[in-house]
């Protein structure tokens, strides 16, 4: 008869503290009574359905007890974890005394019956002492999962209870300030916790059986939260600039803390996406902390006035010891590094590319010549000559140079660079590109002289003139071809210049021309065979130039 009395005596307990009935003392000994007969039956006979009606009863008691004073669901919730600590304490007792005979399942269900009891009760309330019910049903857990190896679950469990009853506590306290501020508090208790779960050859894990693999886990997910909420409360202080200075500091403090975490996760792991995964977060939230110090009233004026302009100069020398540190022998693995070390000068340049100084550009240049000449890997220094033309631009418009050779002459002379030291263009098969390309850079550069220069060809002259001698002395035939090209098509365009200028040079020019031409041939036939050998033995030599 004891079920359907405990039922109608759980259904009168309900309608008390939803209703707001009034206690009833024939109620209350009824309860009594009923789980006297309970406990009375155990000695003779113990079941798990007998246990559970002493649990309901006990329950029934102490919530028609708190009820004669105030029938209140704060009350009864602390009551009930109160009730799950005393009922896992007396089975840990019964255990010391009796370690032969293992616990019945009754003594691990009833106690986390009443924790669950407790937090379906709490579920809607959010005060002072809620965090503490919160970690009191953790506790409980975490004794009933260190029982035995197949609770162990419910260890877990009950640590990750533990981090969320920190949090409630936490966010009690902080709720009245801005909601940065309350993010910002979260995070740094979760980096808190984070470094608690992973203090090496901890007392509590070995007293908990807890694997270091598992406490590894909950402690990046710990990390994951943290940088998270860290993340919004810095976008959020630049929205809501209302952040106290000492909970600013707190959060540079915390994210080193969640930096470092990471970075120290790439250690003594071999080479795999979550090894640069984790080294990649790392360094991205340090990016970040020194974005949101920029960001700071404090420094910001030192940032933009000082560290801003020399940005660029200041990651390449960074970047250049990330590249030469020995990483393997402080147990991270190298290539990783080397990726952010050869990524970092250009991230920062496109970050600060409205205020670039010209040292900074130079810098970067002489880097990536040196990554260049370590990897052994030439094509590095496209990126050093890409830096030149962009100084050479900055200063020409700074300048005021409208003159269009010397926009299109760093482009051209990078053009020469390109065709000289790409490694494609070095194989025997490729003489014929590397020969395109060349004329396609030499013949920008002269054209340009020839095209721009109506009136005077003096800079004309020079350039072909520059470049005759350096395919002479090169051995190159672009430069030659090219060269004489342009002289010959400046000379006669000077030509034209002055007789259009003075009508009598027409004639004296005419009458010389004929003269030479006349001297020419005369010569020509008397001395054909050998200008022939010349001119074969000229082109032959042609075919062995570059």
């Amino acid at each position: 008869m004891s079920p359907p009395e405990l039922l109608s005596l759980s259904l009168r307990t309900v309608q008390i503290y939803e209703t707001s009935a009034l206690p009833n003392v024939l109620t209350l000994i009824s309860a009594g009574l009923t789980t006297s007969a309970l406990v009375f039956r155990t000695w003779q006979t113990s079941s798990i359905v007998t246990f559970i009606g002493i649990g309901v009863g006990l329950e029934l008691l102490v919530a028609e007890g708190l009820a004669w004073f105030e029938p209140s669901v704060a009350r009864l919730c602390v009551a009930n974890v109160s009730l799950g600590i005393v009922v896992q304490l007396v089975g840990e007792i019964r255990q010391r005394r009796n370690s032969s005979e293992p616990l019945s399942i009754e003594w691990h269900i009833l106690p986390i019956a009443y924790g669950i009891f407790a937090l379906m009760l709490r579920s809607q309330l959010f005060t002072a002492w809620t965090g503490l019910v919160t970690l009191g049903v953790a506790w409980i857990a975490i004794a009933i999962g260190k029982r035995r190896v197949e609770f162990q679950p419910l260890t877990y469990a009950g640590v990750i209870g533990t981090s969320i009853a920190a949090y409630e506590l936490v966010l009690y306290q902080v709720r009245t300030l801005p909601l940065s501020d309350q993010l910002m508090s979260i995070a740094t208790l979760g980096a808190v916790l984070m470094v608690l779960y992973r203090i090496p050859r901890s007392r509590i894990l070995r007293a908990l059986n807890l694997d270091v693999e598992n406490m590894r886990a909950i402690a990046h997910l710990h990390w994951a939260v943290s940088s998270l909420f860290l993340s919004v409360a810095a976008i959020l202080t630049l929205l809501m600039p209302d952040t106290s200075g000492i909970l600013a500091l707190v959060g540079f403090t915390t994210g080193m803390v969640l930096s470092l975490y990471a970075i120290w996760q790439a250690r003594h792991r071999p080479v795999q996406v979550a090894t640069e995964a984790w080294l990649y977060a790392g360094l991205l939230e340090a990016a970040g902390l020194l974005w949101y110090l920029s960001t700071k009233p404090w420094f910001s004026g030192f940032f933009s006035g000082v560290v801003r302009p020399y940005a660029g100069a200041i990651s390449a020398i960074v970047a250049f010891v990330l590249f030469v540190l020995p990483w393997d022998r402080l147990g991270w693995v190298r290539q990783p590094w080397q990726r952010v070390a050869v990524a970092l000068p250009l991230l920062v340049l496109a970050g600060t590319a409205g205020i670039v100084h010209p040292v900074s550009l130079i810098v970067i240049a002489v880097f990536y010549s040196l990554v260049a000449s370590i990897r052994r890997e030439v094509r590095w220094t496209y990126l050093s000559v890409g830096l030149l033309n962009w100084l050479v631009f900055d200063q020409l418009h700074q300048l005021n140079v409208e003159s269009l050779f010397w926009q299109v002459l760093p482009i051209g002379l990078s053009i020469l660079y390109f065709a000289q030291i790409e490694p494609t263009f070095a194989q025997d098969l490729q003489r014929s590109s590397r020969h395109s390309v060349r004329l396609c850079g030499i013949g920008l550069i002269c054209a340009t002289a020839l095209l721009t220069q109506e009136n005077s060809g003096i800079l004309p002259g020079i350039v072909s003139l520059i470049a005759i001698f350096a395919g002479l002395g090169l051995r190159v035939r672009a430069f030659l071809y090219v060269g004489t090209l342009v002289f010959l098509l400046n000379a006669i365009n000077q030509l034209i210049v002055f007789v259009a200028l003075y009508s009598l040079l027409k004639w004296i020019i005419g009458l010389c021309l004929g003269i030479l031409l006349i001297w020419i041939a005369a010569n020509f036939e008397t001395r054909r065979d050998q200008m022939t050998a010349l001119m074969q033995n000229w082109l032959m030599e042609l075919e062995d130039w570059d």
